[in-house]
């Protein structure tokens, strides 16, 4: 879910809100708009029928993109992923790549997305990979999406939020001075 800040005025009832925004303060929630007027916007706190506030219409609102405009903020990155997700790997070619139990998935612009967010690029696929079941859906899962961090500053940040069980590190990946920098202050980082 991506959200973008709207004025009230833009807001239309029945629309769902996923939040406010006002100087230095931020409030999230999920409200459905009730009636707007100049003073105050009117929302059903987490949902209609429960708690009712009025919230000052001098607030940016947090909304969801639609699809629409998350398709025109992902077309040139989707179309990216598109092409290089077709670039069949080999096992020795995808070797040096750190092995990271992540799902890259769904449509296009939703991998795109979790691509942006991450600082990651999609280089292609691989068939080489040891095939795993779909833990709801039973679907036999043996086709792995081969992606790498833009630098070593985006593996590092990457790995404070989810460290890795087992990292194969480009002693020559860019950004950082070198790969094995990367690796001290990765080992240091996560006290190995």
């Amino acid at each position: 879910m991506e959200t973008k800040l709207i004025t009230s005025k833009n807001l239309k009832v029945g629309q769902e809100i996923k939040g406010t925004k006002s100087g230095g303060w931020q409030r999230m929630f999920s409200g459905i708009v009730k009636s707007v007027n100049a003073a105050y916007v009117t929302v059903d706190m987490w949902g209609k029928g429960e708690r009712e506030e009025k919230i000052d219409a001098s607030y940016m609102f947090y909304v969801e993109l639609t699809e629409k405009e998350i398709e025109e903020k992902y077309k040139d990155k989707a179309k990216e992923i598109l092409k290089n997700i077709q670039n069949r790997l080999h096992r020795d070619e995808i070797g040096y790549h750190e092995m990271w139990n992540a799902w890259v998935y769904g449509t296009p612009y939703e991998m795109a997305s979790y691509c942006v967010k991450n600082k990651m690029n999609v280089i292609g696929h691989s068939t080489e990979i040891i095939p795993k079941m779909a833990m709801f859906s039973g679907d036999i899962l043996d086709v792995g999406v081969c992606a790498e961090y833009e630098n070593g500053e985006s593996f590092l940040a990457g790995a404070k939020e989810r460290p890795f069980t087992v990292v194969f590190l480009d002693i020559y990946m860019t950004g950082a001075t070198v790969g094995l920098v990367i690796l001290k202050n990765y080992l240091t980082a996560t006290n190995i």
